[in-house]
């Protein structure tokens, strides 16, 4: 498997639209992306993992749906909200 620099999977998503699952082809984020919080999105994470929706190991386009963010946003993301979740509920 290729590693790949954070700023390849954006190039990787801006060239290939099926990257965004079913929304439109969404162009530049750069605006929106200033005022994604990362509490959002684990707030958005908890309340996943309490519906048993899916698997959070399969999250990342769930996030990437209700998001603005690239692929790669949305697996860093993921990971972080994985690491910090015990000291966030404990």
């Amino acid at each position: 498997m290729t590693d790949y620099s954070p700023e390849e999977f954006d190039k990787i998503d801006e060239e290939d639209p099926s990257y965004y699952g079913n929304r439109p082809y969404p162009g530049d984020f750069t605006e929106a992306r200033k005022t994604l919080s990362e509490k959002d999105v684990f707030a958005f994470l908890d309340k996943m993992r309490e519906s048993g929706v899916t698997n959070m190991f399969g999250a990342s386009p769930y996030i990437r749906e209700e998001f603005p963010v690239t692929r790669y946003e949305a697996n860093r993301l993921l990971a972080k909200w994985m690491e910090t979740y015990s000291e966030r509920n404990s």
